[in-house]
């Protein structure tokens, strides 16, 4: 039987709440290890080996406290490593290093030293299986995959959104290395899988434009659910201070970045504001992103809207589980989205979204819910204050009875049989 490797490179990586693209590899990745279909091996670049590692398990989802600790257990962890080899004359020249201030290639050599790892070599006929591409900035990765290609290795792909190309200006400059990823690893991949429509259209425009082989694209739908233990009310101090008891505020689940356009909800709260017009206050869940301190100052310094505009950093499922299910409803004005996850989120509970009506965004709930432009203020106000009329915000809940939501186990069959009839 072939092996199906499935590179978990960023997952691995990754530090904090699952959230957007990590989420779908981890609720991918969990149900894949469970598999008694195919021969699954999980793997993650080592970019200082230069190798594909094999992982034996696929690391759990912790919260943002248990990484702190994670951390903490592994700087222990270095600095008794230190003690250990500061007695040992035969590292004499490795500290030596220290003192002209080369911590960081001190802490990849300790990592080198401590550590083993099993190489994985696939050969022909076996599937590599990359899900996500964010990890590519690296010419080594880049070679290999090229050079197990050539001897026989399918490549199967997982495209989030093509964001650096369409829209550079949200992505902190990885235009260049995602272009050139991507111009050297898509036309060789036996089968590319995306989440939207949308997604599939601007690949398959740009690798034209590129006058690049486009290879078969596959539209999977992502999963809407999630684990809940159980809902559970913020106990936050920047919570508690609110007052906020449900059923009286809105809601923004992403990423704090410029391009999730929480600066349109700022603009249209402030707007309000000097309208006289009394909006419910406003939750920004997400962790912090590119570019966010700057935004984040803003608002907390603005006598008109800091105790409207609340920020919500790092929490954990059941806290979100509880702000969808107590929300009036929820807001989304991203520029630009692979998918929109928390859309389906939303809507999965029950909560109806007001949503920016560019890319994706639309193909997640159709003529369900209400759109406005994500450029236009005057758009998003009228939007808030016509759900918030009586009676209409019960009219829009109403009409998500026709919704069909689709588990994460759904959308893993999806993935697995587009593989198996696809390669």
């Amino acid at each position: 039987m072939n092996t199906l490797f499935i590179d978990i490179t960023e997952l691995v990586g990754w530090g904090g709440k699952l959230t957007g693209v990590p989420r779908v590899m981890h609720e991918l990745a969990i149900r894949f290890e469970k598999d008694d279909e195919y021969e699954v091996c999980f793997c993650s670049w080592d970019k200082e080996r230069k190798v594909m590692r094999k992982i034996n398990t696929v690391p759990e989802q912790f919260l943002y406290e248990d990484s702190k600790n994670k951390q903490k257990s592994r700087d222990d962890y270095v600095l008794n490593s230190i003690k250990k080899i500061i007695r040992s004359s035969r590292f004499l020249s490795l500290f030596t290093e220290v003192s002209i201030g080369s911590i960081r290639r001190l802490k990849r050599k300790l990592v080198l030293i401590t550590t083993r790892v099993e190489e994985i070599n696939p050969i022909k006929g076996d599937l590599l299986f990359i899900l996500s591409e964010w990890h590519g900035n690296n010419p080594t990765f880049i070679e290999y995959l090229r050079r197990i290609k050539s001897s026989g290795v399918r490549l199967i792909h997982f495209s989030h959104d093509l964001l650096p190309i369409v829209a550079p200006q949200y992505t902190g400059h990885a235009t260049g290395y995602f272009k050139n990823y991507a111009r050297r690893i898509y036309p060789h991949c036996s089968l590319i899988l995306v989440n939207s429509k949308h997604t599939k259209k601007d690949i398959e425009n740009w690798l034209n434009k590129e006058k690049l082989k486009t290879p078969k694209i596959e539209v999977v739908r992502l999963g809407d659910d999630f684990k809940i233990t159980k809902p559970h009310k913020p106990t936050n101090v920047e919570f508690l201070k609110t007052g906020l008891k449900g059923g009286d505020f809105l809601l923004c689940v992403g990423t704090i970045e410029s391009r999730k356009n929480h600066m349109l909800l700022y603009y249209t709260y402030k707007l309000a504001s000097h309208r006289g017009v009394n909006l419910p206050k406003l939750l920004l869940v997400g962790r912090k992103g590119w570019g966010s301190e700057c935004f984040i100052d803003t608002i907390s310094n603005d006598p008109d809207v800091n105790n409207q505009i609340i920020f919500m950093h790092d929490i954990n499922d059941n806290v979100l589980s509880w702000l969808y299910d107590n929300c009036l409803f929820t807001i989304y004005p991203s520029f630009y989205e692979g998918w929109g996850l928390p859309i389906a989120e939303s809507i999965a509970h029950d909560r109806t979204c007001l949503c920016s009506s560019t890319s994706s965004m639309p193909e997640v709930a159709g003529d369900l819910i209400t759109y406005f432009s994500p450029f236009s203020v005057d758009d998003c106000l009228s939007g808030i204050m016509t759900l918030l009329k009586f009676g209409n915000l019960a009219k829009a809940e109403k009409k998500l009875k026709d919704y069909k939501t689709t588990s994460w186990d759904e959308t893993y069959e999806q993935v697995k049989a587009i593989i198996k009839t696809s390669i």
